[in-house]
């Protein structure tokens, strides 16, 4: 997953957070950073296959 942050041009100036094709909006450079931080700490962490129990 291909994660990017950009600022959106309007009189609000919110910022973004790109996932491949979904957009999150916020309402600071901050909060998009933090949320993007914590998204990549999450997809690097380790994860562990289901079980199969039948």
């Amino acid at each position: 997953m291909h994660v990017t942050i950009r600022p959106i041009v309007s009189p609000r100036d919110r910022w973004t957070v790109q996932l491949d094709r979904f957009a999150v909006p916020f309402r600071s450079e901050h909060e998009a950073r933090q949320f993007a931080s914590r998204l990549e700490n999450r997809l690097k962490a380790p994860h562990s296959w289901p079980r199969n129990e039948r």
